[in-house]
């Protein structure tokens, strides 16, 4: 076999050099590398035939088991459903107050609020407000809640109304906690356009097993005649007597 040893090698006419004819292979011994400076065309997928890919050569932010490699070459969570998941909250006790702070965006137009484990102090009601850029409650929430009652015992029950107008909230329900940790409250809400500057509405369900021998149920109707555009969640109690527990997740609603 002939060697040549040269520090170049240029076409000897055009800007076309070619290596070997159809049907020849040129050999890569072990260890050499080559360092392209240029651009590599043609080289079909199929040539690449032992190791693995960087994920970093593939496409654009994080890879990890809970991603994806999406269409646009970006890595991104999984989907598989119609709500997203964009702030929770979990606390066992301790605080009269907490914000779930930035939930609503442009990202998404309906919101689902879901609670459960939701307990207070005794002689509380649990009060939600909607707050602005700047952390502040928006004023002008009118609210109706018709409040359905059954006695476990006995099967009797009953309901009632309250409504509120012109506040800066809305009730969890019109129920006065016991402060007995095992009397737990649940909910699901939807709000209808939070982030956006045109009037909110909020519609859903909360539930209690009370401490009196009562199941309660609860159907919200909220609204804010208001075009302040909502960022965050706070929830707190009347007399600001400590929460005894609470988990909660916000879910964002994808557009069909």
């Amino acid at each position: 076999m002939s060697k040549i040893e040269v520090d170049q090698v240029d076409p000897q006419s055009g800007t076309t050099l070619t290596l070997g004819t159809s049907g020849d292979t040129v050999s890569i011994p072990s260890g050499v590398t080559l360092a392209n400076a240029g651009t590599v065309t043609g080289i079909p997928a199929s040539a690449i035939s032992s190791g693995t890919i960087a994920t970093a050569r593939l496409g654009s932010g994080t890879a990890s088991s809970s991603t994806f490699l999406r269409g646009d070459s970006t890595f991104a969570e999984a989907g598989g459903g119609a709500f997203e998941v964009v702030a929770t909250a979990d606390y066992s006790s301790g605080v009269s107050n907490f914000t779930i702070t930035d939930c609503f965006t442009s990202t998404y137009q309906i919101y689902n609020v879901v609670g459960h484990n939701l307990s207070g102090a005794a002689g509380e009601k649990v009060f939600v407000s909607v707050l602005d850029s700047g952390g502040s409650a928006i004023s002008g929430w009118d609210h109706v809640i018709n409040l359905a009652y059954v006695e476990k015992a006995t099967g009797n029950g009953g309901e009632s109304y309250s409504s509120d107008s012109n506040l800066a909230h809305f009730k969890f329900m019109n129920y006065l906690f016991s402060g007995n940790s095992t009397e737990i409250g649940s909910f699901n809400w939807t709000f209808y356009q939070p982030y956006e500057s045109v009037y909110t509405q909020v519609g859903g369900q909360s539930q209690i097993d009370s401490q009196n021998g009562y199941c309660y149920v609860g159907n919200l109707f909220a609204m804010l005649p208001s075009t302040t555009s909502g960022r965050s969640l706070k929830f707190f109690t009347s007399s600001g007597g400590n929460f005894a527990g609470y988990k909660i997740t916000v879910y964002g609603m994808k557009r069909a």
